[in-house]
């Protein structure tokens, strides 16, 4: 006997809608599928301009209800209620009303900014700077600038100390070692 919602052993990969609709939200999995064919085939019936901010939110008994992302865009939608009515009414849907609210698209995730991150060879020049000084308080500042880590990027970091490793030669300070690699880089 099997169980509501498990999948047989030899059914291969499922989308998101096909496990939801075995695991007894089928009723609600099929709704939303024929809401979207509806709204995809109303919304031809509108200008290109009004289609990008507006969707179906629902058929209720007797309306409509359709979802705008701005309040300007309330106002052309309902200039074009009787095209949404009738196509509603050409697919069977018997609709007498159009109800429109105003739900904003969600904002777009910015995306983190990396921390800044400084090289091993850096760290040690910042340090070393830090012993030389006398003002305890810029001691302190170049202290806790150099104990920044070391970038997050793995890749980053082991290019980086292969680099630093195999330019780092003993007696040489960070700025030699950069003066080196300039002069290097350009023969």
């Amino acid at each position: 006997m099997r169980h509501r919602g498990t999948a047989k052993a030899d059914s291969g990969p499922r989308t998101a809608l096909a496990a939801a609709a075995e695991s007894g939200l089928g009723r609600i999995v099929e709704r939303a599928r024929q809401l979207a064919a509806l709204d995809e085939r109303l919304r031809r019936c509108l200008p290109a301009a009004l289609q990008a901010h507006c969707r179906m939110g629902n058929v209720a008994p007797g309306k409509l209800v359709y979802l705008v992302d701005a309040p300007t865009w309330v106002t052309e939608l309902r200039r074009h209620a009787h095209v949404l009515l009738d196509a509603a009414a050409a697919a069977g849907i018997q609709a007498g009303a159009l109800t429109i609210k105003i739900s904003p698209a969600p904002a777009p995730v910015a995306a983190a900014k990396p921390s800044p991150s400084l090289s091993q060879a850096t760290r040690d020049a910042l340090r070393k700077t830090a012993q030389s000084v006398a003002d305890p308080a810029l001691r302190a500042q170049l202290l806790r600038l150099a104990s920044v880590a070391a970038s997050p990027d793995p890749a980053r970091s082991r290019a980086a100390s292969a680099t630093g490793r195999a330019a780092r030669q003993p007696g040489t300070s960070a700025g030699e070692r950069i003066l080196q690699e300039k002069a290097d880089s350009r023969k």
